[in-house]
């Protein structure tokens, strides 16, 4: 789980990095809670960060992915991923939010985005 993590982590900051830039960057990884199947928590997720101005990078309604820019240096993704417990073999879900922003900040948009979708997530 956690080298989904970490890989789910450097995937995001390979896509908000510029190549010859010099710039550092600001991540910021948390866990969102999921219900059933998570559609409704995406759903909830692309409200949430559209209300706070983000653009969806894509087709609104993706099965697994939220992706929302503000410019090239903000960035918001959402990815639903399966989370095994115990000898279950069904699969519970959870929200994982990375949160990009170059000048810094990002924990800060991060906790942003996740106090407004827990106030709206039903």
């Amino acid at each position: 789980m956690y080298r989904m993590l970490l890989t789910l982590f450097l995937l995001l900051l390979l896509l908000t990095s510029r190549v010859g830039a010099q710039v550092v960057e600001s991540s910021f990884l948390l866990i969102l809670p999921v219900r059933a199947q998570g559609a409704q928590a995406l759903a909830t997720l692309e409200t949430v960060v559209v209300a706070m101005g983000g653009h969806l990078q894509r087709e609104k309604g993706s099965p697994t992915i939220v992706d929302a820019a503000w410019d090239e240096a903000t960035r918001v993704r959402g990815t639903l991923i399966p989370k095994f417990t115990g000898h279950s073999t069904a699969a519970q879900w959870e929200l994982v939010l990375a949160c990009a922003q170059e000048a810094g900040g990002a924990k800060t948009l991060c906790q942003e985005v996740e106090r407004r979708y827990r106030e709206q997530y039903h």
